[in-house]
């Protein structure tokens, strides 16, 4: 028995009813206090951290899985992502926000772009040098690998990232969207953390300490 608004087109019926209230039905606005930046800082930065070391284990799994996990190399990825990419993160969900307010397409297009252009000048180059830093690196190392691997990086986050947020924008509301992300930031976190990591000498095959 066939029932009515079931199975892929009911699926797909909703999207579209979806996004067109988006368009028509404003979102409530968004008002800044800083007790709610505070309260969702943390939440934001831990849901990061956790992502980060638990993509950082499945990187090592996949670069070496008869190698003993080094779990100090996961620990820094956990803290770069509680105390650097947490944060910028935070702050460029609430200022896309506060920039483009709502959830209406033009809306939802001009924020994928802004998080496109904070990610290549902003939180990556961040990431590689809180990364290289935390392994002992110096600035001067830093800085060689935001030239080396800023722009493939950001080149392969333009295939993830947008469609990612394009249903996090358009469908979650601010307080959740650091969740939403940091989820599917697993995926994504597994490929930076080989990139972070390569040519710093952290590698899997370190031994752990």
């Amino acid at each position: 028995r066939r029932v009515h608004g079931g199975g892929v087109s009911g699926m797909f019926a909703r999207v579209r009813q979806r996004f067109s209230s988006a368009n028509s039905t404003p979102a409530a606005p968004f008002t800044f206090t800083w007790k709610w930046f505070a309260t969702n800082l943390v939440k934001t930065s831990g849901f990061v951290g956790v992502s980060m070391g638990v993509g950082d284990v499945v990187c090592q799994r996949l670069e070496a899985p008869e190698s003993e996990w080094n779990a100090k190399r996961s620990r820094n990825m956990s803290v770069v992502g509680l105390v650097s990419s947490g944060p910028v993160g935070h702050v460029s969900i609430v200022l896309l926000e506060s920039l483009f307010p709502g959830r209406a397409p033009r809306q939802v297009a001009l924020k994928i772009l802004g998080n496109s252009v904070w990610a290549f000048f902003v939180s990556v180059p961040i990431l590689f040098t809180s990364v290289s830093l935390i392994n002992g690196k110096t600035l001067q190392q830093a800085e060689e690998k935001i030239r080396a691997d800023l722009l493939p990086t950001f080149l392969a986050g333009t295939l993830y990232w947008p469609f990612v947020h394009l249903l996090n924008f358009t469908f979650l509301p601010i307080e959740y969207r650091a969740i939403f992300s940091a989820g599917f930031g697993v995926l994504w976190h597994v490929f930076l953390s080989f990139k972070a990591n390569s040519g710093v000498g952290t590698g899997s095959h370190s031994q752990s300490q």
